[in-house]
């Protein structure tokens, strides 16, 4: 069975979409060799983000991105398996927030979790609405 491991971050300084895109070059390229599939979404402020894929592995990259300066305070709100992985061929989904961006956003993160447990998209559409409020 997959693990999956969700957790959350505040940003050491805000991040500007170029930021995130870097970030997300680099999640995809090391996921892919290391058959991990998730989920990344950053406010300008905050990170949430779902790891899944071999135990071993996903805690391997959770070591490594909880090293990283650009964002403290982490913090793991979910460590479980999980009967399949709930983000399929996903290296890294991701949905970043943008101040021009934010009509369709909380339709356009319920269908990519639409396959999640109900635990798991509660966070993610949680920090979702939440970061649309701020």
């Amino acid at each position: 069975m997959p693990f999956q491991l969700l957790y959350i971050s505040r940003a050491t300084r805000p991040m500007l979409g170029i930021d995130i895109e870097s970030i997300l070059f680099t999640a995809r390229r090391f996921n892919q060799r290391s058959d991990i599939t998730g989920m990344l979404i950053s406010s300008p402020a905050n990170f949430m983000q779902v790891l899944e894929g071999d135990e071993a592995a996903v805690k391997e990259s959770y070591a490594r991105i909880s090293a990283d300066p650009r964002h403290r305070a982490h913090v793991i709100l979910r460590e479980t398996e999980v009967e399949a992985r709930q983000f399929g061929d996903w290296t890294m989904a991701s949905h970043i927030y943008r101040d021009h961006q934010l009509d369709g956003m909380i339709d356009d993160i319920t269908a990519v979790v639409g396959n999640c447990d109900v635990i798991t998209k509660s966070y993610l559409l949680g920090f979702s609405q939440r970061a649309l409020a701020a």
